[in-house]
């Protein structure tokens, strides 16, 4: 199960019409799977959450597309930016 992180937004113009929302979910890699197949995210991916909207990988703030969330190796952080309806 996906669990919601940090989540970020910001306006980049005086009618809004510019809105990135940037998003942090964290996951459990072994339900990330593709026909049964074990998958690391890609930039470009998208992920579509039972809470609804639509997400695709980015880099994070000077880092890769996704990072483990300790030394364990657990879980692992992704970054995303949510599409907006006009896309």
């Amino acid at each position: 199960m996906a669990i919601p992180l940090r989540h970020l937004s910001e306006d980049y113009g005086d009618d809004a019409a510019a809105v990135a929302s940037l998003r942090d979910w964290r996951f459990d890699p072994a339900e990330l799977k593709i026909d049964g197949n074990t998958v690391t995210p890609q930039i470009g991916d998208m992920f579509l959450p039972d809470s609804g909207g639509a997400y695709v990988v980015v880099y994070g703030d000077g880092e890769n597309c996704w990072r483990w969330t300790d030394q364990t190796q657990q879980f692992m952080r992704v970054h995303f930016v949510e599409r907006s309806a006009t896309e």
